[in-house]
């Protein structure tokens, strides 16, 4: 199949399409994991397989996690809270409004949805967009992070959580919600599966806003 990347020596095609490395749901390189205590990410994970287990929290820290094949989720995947550092995604604000974002508000600071000129809020349900966690402004030439939720002035709104899984198992819960007043994040999921088994949460904290949750199906 010509522009697909393929496993050299695959025993047979079933085994190609499982094992070779994608641009939604990555390489693998990071191997088959079980997260069996209470784990934070430092960067960008690439999984061949991922279990979490129950009772167990794998906080993303605004970092983006790749499956390679299947996931198995029977803990929580995400953030609890809204992070005040960034990763390798945008994150919400603290005391100010914040433009770019798909996230919930607060009551002393509003949010903007991303604007036509970086593709809208429509870009981010292509998954070969989403996955990325940004998009592209030709007429400045920048490149513009989607951001989570507005803050409440003390706490930060809830930040962005994007996952691809390409099988899911399990039922688990995604988290993108925030603490205080602040707005919830975002999540974005992108799985194989026609539908999802886990719970979204990205419900903001005391009087903020609701944030956005979407699950897009990519092979």
């Amino acid at each position: 199949m010509a522009g697909r990347l393929v496993r050299i020596g695959a025993p047979d095609s079933l085994a190609d399409f499982y094992d070779s490395p994608s641009h939604i749901f990555g390489s693998g390189e990071d191997a088959v994991v079980t997260i069996s205590t209470n784990t934070s990410l430092t960067s960008d994970m690439y999984y061949r397989d991922l279990t979490v287990d129950s009772g167990v929290t794998l906080t993303t820290a605004g970092y983006r996690v790749f499956v390679q094949r299947n996931l198995y989720l029977n803990g929580t995947l995400g953030m609890a809270a809204g992070p005040s550092t960034q990763g390798s995604l945008g994150i919400g604000t603290q005391d100010a409004s914040v433009t770019n974002s798909l996230g919930g508000a607060s009551t002393s600071h509003t949010v903007t949805a991303p604007i036509a000129a970086l593709g809208g809020s429509k870009w981010y349900r292509n998954p070969l967009n989403a996955i990325d966690g940004y998009s592209f402004n030709p007429a400045d030439g920048t490149i513009h992070l989607l951001k989570g939720g507005a803050g409440d002035g003390t706490n930060y709104g809830g930040g962005v959580v994007i996952i691809a899984a390409r099988y899911l198992f399990g039922s688990g819960t995604i988290v993108a919600s925030a603490s205080g007043n602040a707005g919830g994040g975002v999540i974005i999921f992108i799985s194989s599966n026609g539908t999802n088994p886990y719970t979204f949460d990205v419900t903001g904290s005391g009087t903020g806003s609701v944030g956005t949750a979407t699950f897009l199906e990519a092979d």
